[in-house]
């Protein structure tokens, strides 16, 4: 009992500290309690005093002012308890950190637990497995059902099942996991996409080396036509040269002969002077062959080199 009425000093200590306008009060999620917890018939006594603006529970008084609620604070153990009442209406203060020294003064007389917020205004923040952030209307309230409601979000009494720290652990697992699977799944995602330009650039690499291929292969037949093309010139000019030069020759053996028979040049000077016709001519004729010979055998040359190029390429691809 003595214990219950210095919190409720504790309580109004608060309520009387100077205030000025403010329009906002918000308490971090960090600061929220979360785990199981089984309220004493002294906490929920102090809990509907705290609700009801201290008019109803077993330390229910007739208040002088309008007491709105703004938060409150309890170790796990419960042997710490702090709260905060505003008899300003919307008119309140939270500049000086009330929620801090609460959880500070909290702690020492819990004999070092560390304090959270169980309620913040009207609503329940305290997470058990069960309590969905439940909020307490002033029709409910009034009524007398703040107890119920305890009961109801498995913080008072037995009749509603007790959840354990293992399932808000769970849970936490659960997001872990489902955080775990999303990162998994944008990596692959990632992979793929990453594989996906990988064989576009191999593609379009493969697709420029054949063009290349196919580019150098055009010049190199062009460049093979064009040599057979002056080869082939080349044998016709030194074709018509042997000819021509086969033409002179026969004439020359008719001039000699003609000579012969008219009896301008003996048998023996005829003989001599053909003989010297025929082998100039023979020189003439092996040292065109010579060079047409030549000419082919470089141009020979030129299209075996183009073709082991070719068959080289071929195993290299």
């Amino acid at each position: 009992m003595k214990k219950a009425i210095a919190i409720i000093i504790f309580g109004l200590i608060l309520v009387n500290i100077s205030t000025t306008a403010f329009a906002a009060f918000t308490v971090p999620k960090s600061l929220w309690g979360k785990g199981s917890l089984k309220l004493t018939k002294r906490t929920a006594d102090i809990l509907e005093y705290y609700f009801s603006g201290g008019k109803k529970g077993r330390y229910a008084k007739k208040q002088k002012n309008i007491l709105k609620p703004m938060f409150f604070v309890m170790s796990p153990n419960q042997r710490g308890i702090g709260y905060y009442m505003d008899p300003h209406g919307g008119n309140y203060d939270m500049s000086p950190n009330y929620v801090g020294k609460a959880r500070m003064k909290c702690k020492k007389k819990s004999g070092g637990q560390e304090c959270f917020v169980f309620a913040k205004g009207y609503t329940i923040v305290w997470q058990n497995g069960i309590n969905n952030r439940r909020k307490l209307t002033k029709k409910e309230i009034n009524a007398g059902k703040t107890l119920q409601i305890l009961k109801e979000t498995g913080f008072y009494g037995g009749s509603i099942a007790q959840t354990t720290i293992s399932t808000i652990e769970d849970e936490d697992k659960k997001k872990a996991e489902k955080k775990r699977l999303k990162a998994v799944k944008k990596a692959e995602e990632k992979k793929l996409r990453e594989k996906k330009i990988a064989e576009e650039k191999r593609l379009k690499a493969t697709k420029k080396a054949e063009k290349e291929k196919l580019r150098k292969e055009k010049k190199a037949k062009k460049k093979r036509l064009k040599e057979e093309k002056q080869a082939a010139a080349k044998a016709a000019k030194d074709k018509t040269k042997a000819d021509s030069k086969e033409t002179s020759i026969a004439k020359q053996l008719r001039e000699v002969n003609e000579l012969y028979q008219a009896g301008a040049l003996t048998e023996e000077e005829y003989k001599e002077a053909k003989e010297q016709i025929i082998n100039q001519w023979s020189i003439e004729l092996n040292s065109l062959l010579l060079n047409q010979c030549i000419a082919n055998l470089r141009l020979l040359e030129d299209i075996i080199g183009i073709i082991l190029m070719e068959e080289k390429k071929k195993e290299t691809w």
